[in-house]
Formats: structure tokens, sequence, C-alpha cells
């Protein structure tokens, strides 16, 4: 029988498949750029908006 322990040494479950691991990964890479594009978008939303109303040059 297997059993899993943690840095403590107590027992804990079993780690996860390459396989969960990797859609986790996955997951957190996309929550890190889509967090990334939604500043990029505001900040280019700044710079338009405050460029309305202006008169061309």
């Amino acid at each position: 029988m297997t059993v899993w322990t943690d840095f403590r040494n107590q027992l804990t479950t079993a780690p996860p498949s390459v396989t969960r691991a990797g859609v986790a990964t996955d997951y957190g890479a996309r929550v890190v750029l889509d967090r990334r594009r939604r500043a990029a978008w505001a900040h280019e939303w700044e710079d338009i908006s405050s460029q309305w109303g202006r008169a061309a040059s």
C-alpha cells in the first residue's frame, strides 16, 4: 500500500496526476494573462478617452 505524507510527515492525499497538474497550470497562466490583457485595455482606453473632444491638429 502506498501512503503520501506532507512536509510535516502528516498523511495526505496523493499528488495530482500529470494531466490534472497541467490543467491547473493552464488555468493559472490564463488568469495571469487575462489580468494583463485587461490592464492593457484599460490603459489604452485611458489614452483614447483623453483624446476625445480635442480638435484635430
